[in-house]
């Protein structure tokens, strides 16, 4: 497995350019890459326009990228860097960080592989032009990698490029289709939420959190980041209503109503906050809205006694896991018994697509199909750009 060990610079570079060298019309990045035991030293050229917007950092494990794919073949390398280039481009036009990157933003770039606006048809530095499905897939694959590459590095949380489907694979998906979870698909989740054996205090603990972290989630349509940084301490009351604080995306915040749309929120909450013997609403407590298995433990005999908060929440990573657990485990066994042959095939056909982004998916999804406007569940949402909330609006058309 390749392993990149340094990079460093051959000339001394302006001071704006946070350590790249500018060649004529291109950048250049000089790079120590190891594959196999072998070191070799490579100079990437990008074309100017395209990065110099990026940190260094994010430019070095871009070129990182490129070069882990290629294994010192310079063909390979051009092709991966063009493909970079393109994207990068495009990430500029649309004003996205590269923290920013999400699912919708990649639907976004898929559709502009294929047909792009006429911005990114007068772009001087790359060429966006019509492609056929199979052709712009094939750009798109660099762009999965790449995805894949930024998680490991973790300076996306999650894969968005997992949540966007093939053009020209005939998967069951319509293209750009949100994967979101079908109503009958919700109704199991939750039906498999009521069935959760509750024998013993660690079946009811996992049994309440998970039924408190699912709701929650999909009825304040929380990215998975939100999530995790909400606490107890955030939800806070206001002129008779209950709020909850969420710093979203590009740490944006925004303010919520916990009933904005119906109970499910406040429900969830107070059902929880009973399970752990706490009072219905919350009072400041530093307990994680994305909690480990027993985030409370009360005493109430002793030196330590006491009420004692286990304040770090579970990560993301870690959520993820035991959604998809609950999925494949629990909604499984209760759709289809002992049948494993029939568990393994909907798994794998209806259901592992499937993440705990798919909640907020889903709720957003509902907003639009309730009839909310456009302008309404763009706050709801946190996005930032119109254009992203209209996706939901025209996968619904």
């Amino acid at each position: 497995m390749p392993n990149l060990c340094s990079h460093e610079q051959t000339e001394k570079p302006p001071t704006q350019n946070t350590g790249d060298l500018k060649l004529g019309s291109h950048m250049h990045k000089t790079v120590e890459l190891r594959v196999r035991d072998k070191k070799y030293i490579m100079r990437i050229p990008f074309k100017n326009g395209t990065f110099e917007h990026l940190q260094d950092k994010e430019l070095y494990d871009a070129t990182s990228f490129a070069l882990l794919k290629s294994e010192n073949s310079p063909d390979t390398a051009r092709r991966y860097i063009n493909e970079l280039e393109k994207f990068h481009a495009f990430l500029k036009t649309r004003g996205v960080r590269l923290k920013e990157i999400d699912e919708l933003v990649l639907l976004d770039y898929k559709h502009s592989l294929k047909q792009p606006d006429q911005q990114l048809r007068n772009l001087s530095v790359v060429n966006f032009s019509n492609t056929s499905d199979k052709t712009s897939d094939n750009y798109f694959n660099v762009i999965r990698s790449y995805m894949r590459y930024l998680t490991t590095k973790n300076t996306l949380e999650y894969n968005p490029a997992s949540l966007v489907p093939n053009t020209s694979i005939k998967s069951g998906f319509a293209e750009d289709q949100l994967k979101n979870f079908s109503k009958q698909q919700w109704k199991d989740i939750n039906e498999t939420l009521d069935a959760l054996p509750l024998n013993t205090p660690g079946q009811r603990n996992r049994a309440e959190r998970l039924r408190f972290c699912i709701h929650f989630s999909y009825a304040m349509g929380l990215r998975i980041k939100e999530h995790g940084s909400c606490y107890h301490s955030h939800v806070i009351l206001r002129r008779g209503e209950w709020f909850l604080k969420i710093l979203g995306k590009g740490n944006r915040a925004r303010t919520l109503r916990l009933s904005s749309v119906d109970d499910i929120a406040i429900n969830a909450l107070t059902r929880y906050r009973k399970h752990l013997k706490l009072t219905d609403m919350p009072e400041g407590e530093n307990i994680p809205m994305l909690p480990c298995l027993k985030p409370v433990i009360i005493k109430t005999k002793g030196p330590d006694k006491g009420i004692k908060i286990v304040e770090t929440p579970v990560t993301s990573s870690n959520w993820r896991d035991q959604f998809k657990h609950f999925i494949k485990k629990d909604v499984m066994n209760y759709l289809y018994n002992g049948n494993d042959e029939l568990k393994h095939k909907a798994y794998n056909t209806e259901w592992s697509h499937l993440t705990p982004h798919s909640l907020r998916h889903t709720r957003i999804t509902d907003l639009v199909e309730m009839g909310k406007d456009l302008l309404w569940v763009q706050k709801f949402a946190g996005h930032e750009r119109l254009d992203t909330t209209s996706i939901y609006f025209n996968a619904i058309i």
